[in-house]
Formats: C-alpha cells, sequence, structure tokens
C-alpha cells in the first residue's frame, strides 16, 4: 500500500454506485499510518492502519476532509488483493459498502 498512488475503482455505499464522487481524487498512504487523498492541488491528510490478522483495513479522515473522504472512515474487510489492487466491503445500517482501490 505505501509505495505509488491509488485511486477508488468501485465504491457502493449501501447498494448506490457513488464511484463517481472520487473522480480526481489519489491516496498516498505511508509507513507511518497517514494517508494523504490528494486532488488536483488540494490534499487532505488522514490516518489508516491494516491488520494481517483480521484481513482488514481502516481509515480515518477529519470532519473538514469533506463528505467524499469520510466516507472512507470504516473498518474495511479485505475480500481480495493482489499487488495492484484491493477489493473490501464493510457492514452499514441496513447492508453493505464496497471499495475498490486499484494502483496507478
Amino acid at each position: 500500500m505505501t509505495t505509488g498512488r491509488w485511486y477508488v475503482e468501485r465504491y457502493e455505499d449501501n447498494g448506490s454506485d457513488v464511484t463517481a464522487d472520487f473522480f480526481g481524487y489519489e491516496f498516498q498512504f505511508y509507513a507511518d499510518g497517514k494517508v494523504d487523498g490528494i486532488k488536483n492541488t488540494t490534499t487532505k491528510s488522514g490516518t489508516w492502519t491494516g491488520n494481517a490478522t483480521t484481513l482488514s483495513i481502516a481509515a480515518n479522515f477529519p470532519l473538514s476532509a469533506g463528505d467524499t473522504l469520510k466516507r472512507l472512515n470504516y473498518t474495511w474487510r479485505i475480500n481480495d488483493s493482489g499487488l495492484d489492487y484491493v477489493k473490501s466491503s464493510t457492514n452499514v445500517p441496513g447492508g453493505t459498502n464496497v471499495l475498490n482501490l486499484r494502483k496507478k
């Protein structure tokens, strides 16, 4: 995760495809637990953690990062991954959110 930039390839919010909300964003993950959401010349910083035991990743962007980035503030179960992609999901009230990341 900490090499290269990533983008949201797919995001479903309780069955609704909202991938377009993330258009133009790139994400840079750092080994120290920081993550930057970058769009054009604007960078919003948050934190992330990965857990190999539970096959999960969690993100936390502050309220000031905006509604789009706050949609990432869950613990995501990794369902599949490779060197250039991560497919994950999380349970939300009334359903499931799906997040797929792809390395640029």
